[in-house]
């Protein structure tokens, strides 16, 4: 399993879960989501880790995956979390936020 079909099927599980934490944890509604906040950012460390030396996520070509991490850099914990504790991450979203073609519709999905 590639590591964005794991980020992907994980952000789907923690927004249910920190949409709606008094459903599957009414007495404990905030630490529920709070967990999920920590493990998501955890999640996104191990990303860090599996990406390459760059320029893009998987080397030396641009691929649908950059455009994922440009998209994601937009989402929780936010860009300055990225930027602090994800360098590779937030650098290739940078990189795919300064491509015109690519730029346009990040733009038209007002995720920059």
């Amino acid at each position: 399993v590639g590591a964005s079909t794991v980020l992907r099927g994980c952000s789907k599980r923690l927004a249910v879960t920190t949409d709606y934490p008094e459903r599957w944890a009414p007495a404990a509604a905030e630490q529920l989501v709070e967990n999920c906040r920590q493990y998501r950012k955890n999640l996104y460390l191990w990303f860090e880790q599996q990406l390459a030396a760059g320029p893009w996520a998987l080397g030396a070509s641009v691929t649908l995956l950059d455009c994922y991490i440009a998209a994601m850099y937009s989402w929780g914990p936010r860009q300055a979390w990225f930027d602090d504790h994800a360098p590779k991450f937030a650098a290739i979203a940078r990189a795919v936020c300064q491509r015109p073609e690519l730029a346009a519709a990040l733009r038209r999905n007002k995720l920059i």
